[in-house]
């Protein structure tokens, strides 16, 4: 996995367990993604962007809060607490590209590992309620994109190593 770094985060999540990974896409190139989510002005990160060659990078520690969630608008997602910033409880994986075409079949493998590695490390049920697309937060939004399967990466997801 490669590292970069951006300073869109906040360094800790105070008092807040992870509780759900959302999966988003960036809808642009992982250069175009790259250069919003570090620039200082666009106040928007992910703690992980998977490139479409099936290359993850990681921009914020799993133990920050990335800012990748934005406002909270009609949310389907059960475990979203009134009046928290769902940003300090959840983990962001997003691929580059859009959501009209959706991953990569190297882009899926990635982030059905990226999942297991952290509902593992963060003790979290690989199901429905706690892998969720961003739309389950921002209901106006289509992001992971209408081609992106949420149950199809879920699957990979847990799937024994």
């Amino acid at each position: 996995m490669e590292i970069d770094t951006t300073p869109n985060f906040w360094p800790n999540r105070p008092g807040e367990p992870v509780r759900g990974i959302v999966v988003h896409v960036t809808e642009g190139s992982y250069e175009s993604a790259r250069a919003w989510i570090t620039n200082p002005a666009s106040s928007a990160s992910y703690h992980f962007i998977v490139k479409r060659d099936g290359t993850a990078v990681q921009f914020v520690d799993t133990d920050a809060a990335a800012w990748a969630n934005g406002l909270v608008v009609t949310p389907t997602w059960p475990l979203l607490v009134p009046g928290r910033n769902p940003n300090l409880y959840t983990l962001s994986i997003a691929y580059a590209g859009v959501g009209s075409e959706g991953p990569t079949i190297q882009q899926a493998v990635t982030i059905a590992a990226l999942i297991r590695q952290l509902a593992t490390q963060y003790m979290l049920p690989i199901d429905k309620t706690h892998v969720i697309p961003h739309n389950s937060i921002h209901g106006g939004k289509t992001c992971p994109g209408q081609r992106c399967d949420m149950t199809a990466l879920r699957w990979l997801a847990s799937l024994p190593q």
